[in-house]
């Protein structure tokens, strides 16, 4: 009896943790590419970059060796000025078809200076009984400018622009990550690692 009830004790914390978490390969950047642009690509180890120098001098986005959370490898971004907007310096994962969208992203991120990161998804919406791709506003944290390795915890909701519409989970979605509208203090040096998605 009592082997039996470990047994279901084992088994239900499995299936428990099994229905906790989206598993975003690569979310330690240890394998797999960072690929210039975003363009449509296929789920899996990659991450998809963009670091748009017209618009943000000084910017760009490359693995680190020498600092990271944990692993071998951590993502970097640098920028300098303005940001004019989330996707002129950002990251995408090709996530596939998804049961739903709604998460809590952690991952751990270190900064020389205060910075606001845009976390959003994009995809298609049936809008008006067609199918429209599209993007959601987005979610934004602050990460500190302590230079210190620190976690961060964000509830992503997925929300849809003005107009409406429902989210057409038949079809692959993305996951970006980049640096909010903002005027920079100084020039950015941003490391970011271990990013999970959780239910």
């Amino acid at each position: 009896m009592k082997k039996a009830i470990i047994l279901a004790f084992v088994l239900f914390s499995g299936f428990t943790a099994f229905a906790q978490s989206y598993t975003l390969k690569n979310g330690g950047f240890e394998n797999g590419n960072l690929v210039k642009g975003v363009k449509n690509g296929v789920e899996g180890n990659d991450w998809y970059w963009n670091a748009d120098q017209s618009k943000v001098p000084g910017s760009a986005i490359e693995l680190s060796s020498t600092e990271k959370n944990k692993g071998k490898n951590s993502l970097k971004m640098t920028a300098i000025g303005e940001v004019l907007a989330r996707y002129n310096v950002a990251i995408t994962k090709k996530l596939g078809i998804m049961s739903k969208i709604n998460y809590s992203l952690t991952f751990w991120a270190k900064s020389n200076i205060d910075v606001k990161l845009n976390c959003n998804f994009d995809g298609f919406i049936i809008k008006e009984g067609a199918q429209v791709k599209t993007g959601s506003p987005g979610d934004v944290i602050k990460i500190a400018g302590t230079n210190k390795w620190e976690k961060y915890t964000l509830q992503l909701k997925a929300k849809l622009f003005s107009g409406g519409g429902t989210w057409d989970l038949t079809q692959p979605i993305n996951f970006n990550l980049g640096l909010e509208k903002q005027t920079l203090s100084d020039n950015l040096e941003l490391y970011i690692d271990d990013l999970e998605l959780l239910d």
